[in-house]
């Protein structure tokens, strides 16, 4: 080799270290300075949905902590995988968040394999901000005082009852079906079209239970007309503190917590990850913002990035196991 090819090719390292070097430089300035411009959430539902409430209303503390605008951009469709892949794809220096969910994380890509992302390999969590419990519900009518009994009922008139939900693929139904195969039962499925319409079902024996979140349904448990059997969940419904696990209940395997939080593209820096969960933190100690969550029936939740991650991970595998279950299939 001449020694004017070792100059130049001394010369070319030289300027790729530095090349790095000075991108090292620009991320740790870039992280050390977010935010200095407006930041992006993309809600994948649309507009009016609860997880497009709360980051609204998240959006109003944000401001007041990370001191830039909140701009929030509704992308719904295709069970949210339509704004999940735009966030995905976005540049990531935390200027574009993603409010994501079980339905667009953990649902949506297993029903439309064509989202072209994956929940835990294309976003970093940055921190959960609610969780809502689901619950096995009943009729007042109903001849059941518990799970247990709900059980007994129905294995002495097999294939006789009806597990509602809104839709076939929904949560509820995904839940209808784990409940059905941990309690070796097997109930009819009935999608009403919507929750109104399942709690008429239940209230007039037309449906025999539903496993969904309770909030939408609070008035006609309050009222007496609806029972609640048990927390579908890992811990028990606050405002139900005397009502059982199904684990408790005897009925291990049958959890379905419902999420959501905030993630940034794959490659965001830690410094900015950490700077969002103390956003998403210290909202969460707000008496306004947790009464927001509390009203939409979602409890307020928090916790490390790490936690959330852990979270999605696990949910991911579950519901996928959920949806190839159903057999449900993207309408």
């Amino acid at each position: 080799m001449s020694l004017k090819d070792m100059v130049r090719r001394a010369g070319n390292r030289t300027c790729l270290i530095a090349g790095m070097a000075m991108g090292l430089v620009s991320l740790g300035a870039l992280s050390q300075s977010y935010p200095v411009r407006p930041i992006q959430i993309v809600v994948p539902l649309a507009s009016g949905s609860p997880p497009e409430i709360v980051v609204r209303a998240l959006s109003q503390k944000f401001q007041q902590s990370l001191g830039q605008p909140i701009i929030i951009f509704a992308r719904g469709g295709a069970g949210g995988t339509l704004g999940g892949q735009f966030a995905a794809k976005a540049k990531p220096d935390g200027y574009t968040l993603f409010m994501g969910s079980v339905t667009s994380l953990a649902i949506g890509p297993v029903m439309f394999p064509s989202a072209g992302f994956n929940a835990v390999k294309s976003f970093v969590p940055a921190g959960q901000i609610y969780g809502s419990p689901f619950a096995a519900i009943t009729g007042a009518k109903f001849p059941a005082a518990s799970l247990r009994e709900f059980i007994a009922v129905e294995k002495s008139k097999p294939g006789e009852l009806n597990i509602a939900s809104p839709a076939s693929g929904s949560p509820p139904h995904m839940a209808a079906e784990m409940f059905m195969s941990a309690a070796g039962v097997k109930m009819v499925h009935v999608p009403f079209g919507n929750l109104g319409l399942a709690a008429n079902a239940l209230i007039n024996l037309e449906a025999h239970m539903i496993i969904a979140g309770p909030a939408p349904f609070l008035g006609q448990i309050r009222s007496g007309a609806l029972r609640v059997l048990a927390s579908a969940s890992r811990k028990r419904i606050s405002i139900f503190p005397d009502t059982p696990t199904t684990a408790e209940a005897g009925l291990p395997g049958v959890e379905v917590d419902i999420w959501g939080g905030l993630l940034a593209p794959v490659g965001t820096p830690d410094a900015i990850i950490r700077r969002i969960n103390a956003g998403i933190q210290k909202a969460l100690t707000e008496k306004d913002f947790r009464d927001a969550l509390n009203g939409l029936g979602f409890e307020p939740e928090g916790g490390t990035a790490e936690e959330f991650a852990r979270l999605i991970a696990e949910d991911a595998v579950k519901w996928e196991k959920a949806v190839i279950a159903t057999g449900a299939k993207a309408q």
